[in-house]
C-alpha cells in the first residue's frame, strides 16, 4: 500500500479506503461465521443479524468509508507535507517567530549541472526522484525532518539536544544514505548508467521558525545558520571530502568507536569577520 501511494496519492486515498473497508467486512464475515457454523452451540443474535443486513445499516456502513477516507487523506496530507509538519502548521505553534537550536545538513548531488545538460530535463528529473526517494526513506528512522527539496539539493533538519549521542543521528544518517546508494549501485547503473555522488555541509545554531504563506503555508527557517551550512557544502569540492562539519557541531556530537575524524582546517565566507573551523567525519575500517 505504501508504495502504491507513492505515485498518485488520490488514487492512493481511495484504493486504501476500500481495503480497510472490506477488511471491516471480513471481520463481520467472520464473526458470522463463528457464531452460526464453527462454535456447536453458537448462534448469532436475531437483534445483531438484523442490523447487519437491514437497510437500515447504510448510514453506518456510509459513516465507516467516511471516516476511512478521511483518515487516509489526513496522512497523504501529513507525507505530502513532512511527518510532524501538518499538527505543528494547524496547532498554530509557529504563528508567531519563535528561536529553536537545530541542526542542518545540506545534501547536494555531484555533477548535477553536468549530468541535466547530458541526460535533459526528463532524464534529469528522474534521477533526482529516485535519489530523492531513497533519501526520503532514511530521514524518519533517523530522527530528521526534512525542510526542503531544491533543484538537487535537500535540507534536512534535527532539534539539537543536550544528548550528544543523539545528535550523532545526522552524520549516521549521511553514511546511511552512501550505504543505500552503494547497496542500490546496480539499479542506478542499469537505468540511467551513473551511480550517484553527492556531498553535505553539517553545522548547528540558532534559526527563526516562522509560518509562512497565506495559500501555500509552510514552515520556514530563518537564520546565518542556514547560509553558513550551504557554503560550507559547496567547500567540500575545495577540501576534497564528502563531508564538512562545523566546529559548532562537533564540539555537540559523541562520536562511537564507528567514526574517526579529521581537523581539515579553517575558512573563512566573503562577507563573514570569523574562521571557521572544519573537520571532516569518517567510517572507521571495522573489517
Amino acid at each position: 500500500l505504501g508504495r502504491f501511494g507513492r505515485h498518485n496519492h488520490g488514487v492512493a486515498i481511495v484504493f486504501k479506503t476500500i481495503f480497510y473497508f472490506a477488511l471491516i467486512g471480513i471481520m463481520v464475515l467472520l464473526v458470522y461465521i463463528g457464531y452460526n457454523v464453527i462454535l456447536p452451540a453458537g448462534h448469532l443474535d436475531d437483534t445483531l443479524k438484523s442490523f447487519l443486513t437491514s437497510p437500515g445499516s447504510l448510514p453506518v456502513y456510509l459513516y465507516l468509508i467516511f471516516t476511512s477516507f478521511l483518515i487516509n487523506a489526513l496522512i497523504h496530507i501529513e507525507r505530502i507535507l513532512g511527518p510532524g509538519q501538518f499538527l505543528k502548521i494547524i496547532s498554530g505553534r509557529y504563528l508567531q517567530p519563535k528561536e529553536e537550536e537545530r541542526i542542518f545538513m545540506f545534501i547536494d548531488l555531484n555533477d548535477s549541472t553536468a549530468l541535466a545538460e547530458k541526460w535533459g530535463p526528463q532524464r534529469m528529473s528522474s534521477f533526482l526522484q529516485n535519489f530523492f526517494s531513497d533519501l526520503s526513506e532514511l530521514i524518519l528512522p533517523y530522527n530528521g525532518e526534512l525542510y526542503q527539496f531544491v533543484g538537487d539539493e535537500a535540507t534536512i533538519s534535527w532539534k539539537l539536544k543536550r544528548n550528544k549521542a543523539e545528535n550523532t543521528a545526522c552524520i549516521k544518517l549521511f553514511y546511511a544514505f552512501q550505504e543505500l546508494i552503494s547497496n542500490k549501485s546496480n539499479y542506478y547503473t542499469e537505468k540511467y548508467d551513473h551511480v550517484p555522488e553527492f556531498k553535505a555541509g553539517l553545522h548547528c545554531g540558532p534559526v527563526i521558525i516562522s509560518e509562512v504563506g497565506k495559500y501555500k503555508v509552510e514552515l520556514a527557517y530563518h537564520g546565518d545558520v542556514l547560509n553558513t551550512t550551504a557554503r560550507m557544502t559547496s567547500q567540500c569540492r575545495n577540501f576534497e571530502k564528502p563531508m564538512l562539519v562545523s566546529q559548532d557541531l562537533f564540539d555537540k556530537l559523541e562520536l562511537n568507536e564507528r567514526f574517526g575524524y579529521e581537523n581539515v582546517g579553517e575558512t573563512q565566507f566573503r562577507g563573514k569577520e570569523k574562521y571557521i573551523n572544519l573537520f571532516y567525519i569518517y567510517l572507521l575500517d571495522e573489517s
